[in-house]
């Protein structure tokens, strides 16, 4: 566990009772394969951070032509999700929170190996990965089925940029050391080392992904959760369960957990995923003497409603709705679906009403739009209203000037989950 600025509040290198001196650290010392969790700082922070993708931009949870080979020699599609099958495209945020393999595969050949290994490496300093196998391994990269292995402290502190505004620090152990004497011989006051590695903005909105794969209905790092408080995290799991990890954080501290043996071997069924469990526990511990605070967003960062099933931002109809969270350089339009439902036109009216000669097709409606939505709301419409509503299913435009849309806010084929 590391408070935001890096430093080590506690670490473990065994569950079991201490014996001796100088025994193997396996939070400092041992290299793992870390699973999932390579997935925020790899491939979603690299791509929110480019403006590649937004907070519910859609990507391709399908299977890679040619991905690997069967025992015959056969080139066969992939890479197999932990789930069964592929559910076609699907949000940044739903990616995230479930764990596609496939979808983070295809993202990642958006971003581009090197720019993703620039970031693992340069950005969130994962300094044991390997720069001739892991930069041009799709599997390192996108799935954590690395060569050159990555440490529970390295990863901890990976994530402390998601929880910060987006500045990495080195961890450390210690402020200062005196000798019998009372003679400073190491000092680490004010020399702390950090370094930018993702931008205020995008450390919130993947601050915002990484809360939804706790909290959301689909997340499946759900039981890490600690009750009341505001809690980010991704889970991480190696072929053959190997190796079980959660790495995540409260707005006061990250921390990382891994579960595994020294020499590999299949984590049995009924231990899987008490990593999750036994991670909320030591948070809520330590978060019992502090004084209750959510993470900030800042200011620069839009929250506006979306539609999960498009991605984009929300308008009346559509039925399932969550928070997003953008730039304004990197919004998503405006849904303009119906969602299957049939819109009535209302009774006819004397009265008469103008509208613009052309609908809006931009992320917020303009004053005539609103005077057609208001007067469709009304009861009250003219011929040529009538006529729109009439055309909703059939033309893009005129659904756009009959619904509403909200006003923003400023505010190894590794399978791994």
């Amino acid at each position: 566990m590391m408070g935001l600025d890096g430093r080590v509040l506690a670490t473990i290198g065994s569950r079991k009772e201490k014996d001796g001196l100088f025994l193997f650290d396996r939070a400092n010392g041992a290299y793992l394969q870390p699973g999932s969790t390579i997935k925020p700082i790899a491939v979603y922070a690299p791509a929110i951070e480019d403006k590649i993708v937004n907070f519910s931009s859609l990507i391709s949870d399908t299977a890679i032509q040619d991905w690997s080979y069967d025992a015959n020699g056969n080139t066969v599609a992939g890479p197999n999700n932990w789930y069964e099958g592929y559910r076609g495209n699907i949000t940044v945020m739903t990616a995230l929170e479930i764990s596609s393999n496939a979808a983070t595969v295809n993202l990642l050949n958006q971003i581009g190996m090197s720019e993703s290994y620039n970031y693992a490496t340069n950005k969130f300093k994962l300094a044991h990965l390997d720069p001739d196998q892991d930069s041009k391994n799709i599997v390192a990269m996108s799935m954590g089925g690395v060569h050159g292995g990555t440490t529970v402290r390295e990863m901890t502190a990976s994530y402390i940029p998601f929880c910060n505004g987006g500045t990495y620090y080195e961890p450390y152990t210690y402020y200062y050391v005196t000798d019998q004497d009372n003679n400073i011989i190491l000092d680490q006051r004010d020399k702390r080392v950090s370094s930018r590695a993702i931008s205020e903005e995008t450390a919130a909105i993947m601050n915002r992904l990484l809360h939804q794969v706790v909290s959301d209905k689909e997340g499946i790092g759900y039981r890490a959760a600690v009750t009341g408080w505001d809690i980010i995290g991704k889970t991480g799991t190696t072929d053959n369960t190997y190796d079980n990890w959660f790495v995540g954080a409260s707005p006061y501290a990250v921390a990382g957990i891994w579960q595994g043996h020294d020499i590999p071997a299949s984590i049995n069924q009924e231990e899987e995923g008490k990593n999750h469990i036994l991670w909320s526990e030591i948070m809520t511990e330590y978060l019992k003497t502090k004084e209750h605070k959510d993470f900030s967003i800042p200011d620069t960062v839009i929250t506006q409603k979306f539609c999960r099933e498009t991605g984009l931002l929300a308008n009346s109809l559509c039925p399932d709705t969550v928070t997003g969270y953008y730039t304004s350089d990197n919004m998503p339009g405006t849904c303009v679906s119906t969602h299957g439902k049939v819109i009535t036109p209302p009774e006819s009216s004397n009265t008469e009403y103008s509208r613009s000669d052309e609908s809006s097709t931009s992320d917020t409606s303009d004053e005539s739009s609103t005077e057609s939505i208001e007067s469709t709301e009304s009861g009250e419409s003219s011929t040529e209203s009538t006529e729109s509503i009439e055309s909703v299913e059939s033309s893009t435009e005129s659904v756009e000037s009959v619904i509403e849309t909200s006003e923003p806010e400023q505010t190894s084929s590794t399978e791994t989950r």
